[in-house]
C-alpha cells in the first residue's frame, strides 16, 4: 500500500478519486493542449475499474477541466494498493504529431536530480525501463537513465 495522490474528477463518465501523478498543468506551448489537467497514474487503478471502459493503457490518460467543469480539486493522499508496474509506452505518442514538438523543445535537457522529467516534473524511478531507457508516463518522452540525456524517437 502507497499514499498516492488522488483527485476526485470524472473520467469517461466514471467519478472517483483518480491516483494521479505529476502537477496540475496544462500542454499549450508544445501540444497545443490549453486546457488544465492532471495524468492518471494506472498502477494504482484495479483492473475491475478501467477494463469495462476500454481504456487503451499505452497513452497518458488524463482528467481534464474540460470535463470536470466545476474545477479541480487539490489532490488529497489516499492508500491505494500497486496493481501494476508501469509498462511500456509511446506506442500511441510516438504517432501523434505534437509529439516531435515536445521532443524538439526537450531535446538539450536532461534528467533531474532523482530521475525527474524536465518536462512536467514526473518521477520516474521505479518505472519501468527497457535497459537505460525509462519513458515518461505523462507524455511520452523516453530518457537515457546512465546518462540523463533525452532519446530522440523521431528524426528532425
Amino acid at each position: 500500500m502507497y499514499s498516492v495522490p488522488c483527485v476526485r474528477g470524472k473520467y469517461f463518465n466514471v467519478t472517483d478519486d483518480w491516483p494521479v501523478m505529476g502537477p496540475q498543468h496544462e500542454d499549450e506551448a508544445h501540444i497545443n493542449f490549453p486546457w488544465q489537467h492532471y495524468h492518471i497514474d494506472w498502477r494504482f487503478v484495479p483492473q475491475h475499474r478501467f477494463k469495462p471502459l476500454g481504456f487503451n493503457l499505452s497513452a497518458p490518460l488524463m482528467i481534464s477541466d474540460r470535463i470536470n467543469s466545476d474545477g479541480f480539486p487539490t489532490p488529497v493522499l489516499r492508500r491505494r494498493k500497486m496493481h501494476r508496474a508501469m509498462g511500456e509506452f509511446n506506442e500511441v505518442l510516438v504517432r501523434a504529431k505534437w509529439f516531435y514538438g515536445l521532443e524538439s523543445a526537450y531535446a538539450d535537457c536532461k534528467l533531474k536530480d532523482g530521475m525527474v522529467c524536465p518536462h512536467r516534473g514526473i518521477p520516474l524511478s521505479g518505472m519501468h525501463q527497457e535497459g537505460d531507457i525509462v519513458t515518461c508516463p505523462g507524455h511520452g518522452l523516453r530518457w537515457n537513465v546512465v546518462t540523463g540525456e533525452l532519446v530522440r524517437q523521431l528524426k528532425p
